[in-house]
C-alpha cells in the first residue's frame, strides 16, 4: 500500500537538515514521509487543500528555460518561486505582464515542504539504525562506529521537534494570512481546530539511557 502512495520529498530534501549516509534506502525514508503527510498534514490542512497540493507536487513542474515558448497556463519554477503563464510567451517570469505567481506551489515550497522535512525526521530518527527481524529489533553496528545513546538520540529528537513546531506554526499562520485562498480558490481549512488538536504518537526505543 505504501508503495502506491506518493511521497512529496526524498533523501535530497532531508540531507540539508540531517546528514544521511549515501547508502540510506529511499524506501526506508518514504514510510515516514507518507506518515507525516497522511496522518499529520492532512489533518492540519484538511483533505481539499491536501489533495490540491498532492496533484501539484506530482506534476513536478520544471525549471524555466530561456528561449522556450510557454503556452497560457504553463507552470514553471524560477528563482525559488513558481509561476503561471498568463498567455503564450517566451519572456522570463520576471515579466509580470505575462506571468503571475503560482500561489499554491509557493505555499508548498516555502512553508509545507520545510515542515514536512522536519516532521519526517521526527518520525524517522527513533528508528534510524534499527532493523526488524523475526527475532525482534536489531541495531546495525560497524567497526569504528558506535550507536548513539538513548539520551543523545532523545536530545536530537527534541531539537527536531522544536524546529517542526516552528515550521508548523509558520505554515498555519500563512494559511490565516491568505485566508486559505490560493490562485483564486478558497479551501475549507478549520485552522482553529488544527491549532488546538495536536497529533500524538508514541516514540519507541528512546529512554533515559546514558
Amino acid at each position: 500500500m505504501i508503495n502506491n502512495l506518493f511521497a512529496w520529498i526524498g533523501i535530497m530534501d532531508i540531507t540539508p537538515i540531517l546528514a544521511l549516509s549515501p547508502n540510506t534506502d529511499e524506501s526506508d525514508l518514504k514510510l515516514h514521509v507518507i506518515d507525516a503527510q497522511e496522518i499529520e498534514l492532512q489533518n492540519l490542512i484538511q483533505i481539499e487543500l491536501y489533495q490540491a497540493i498532492n496533484e501539484a507536487v506530482k506534476a513536478n513542474y520544471s525549471q524555466f528555460k530561456n528561449g522556450r515558448t510557454y503556452e497560457e497556463g504553463a507552470k514553471v519554477f524560477y528563482n525559488s518561486a513558481y509561476y503561471i503563464a498568463l498567455e503564450q510567451t517566451t519572456t522570463s517570469p520576471e515579466d509580470a505582464e505575462f506571468w503571475t505567481s503560482y500561489e499554491l506551489m509557493d505555499f508548498y515550497y516555502n512553508f509545507v515542504k520545510k515542515w514536512l522535512a522536519t516532521a519526517t525526521v521526527v518520525r524517522y530518527l527513533p528508528f534510524h539504525g534499527l532493523h526488524v527481524t523475526q527475532f525482534g529489533l536489531e541495531e546495525y553496528t560497524q567497526e569504528g562506529f558506535g550507536q548513539v545513546s538513548d539520551k543523545r538520540r532523545a536530545e536530537m529528537l527534541q531539537n527536531f521537534k522544536g524546529k517542526s513546531d516552528v515550521y508548523r506554526t509558520r505554515m498555519l499562520n500563512e494559511l490565516d494570512r491568505v485566508k486559505s485562498t490560493f490562485d483564486g480558490v478558497k479551501y475549507e481549512v478549520e485552522l482553529c481546530r488544527a491549532r488546538k488538536k495536536r497529533n500524538q504518537f508514541t516514540v519507541l526505543g528512546i529512554g533515559n539511557g546514558r
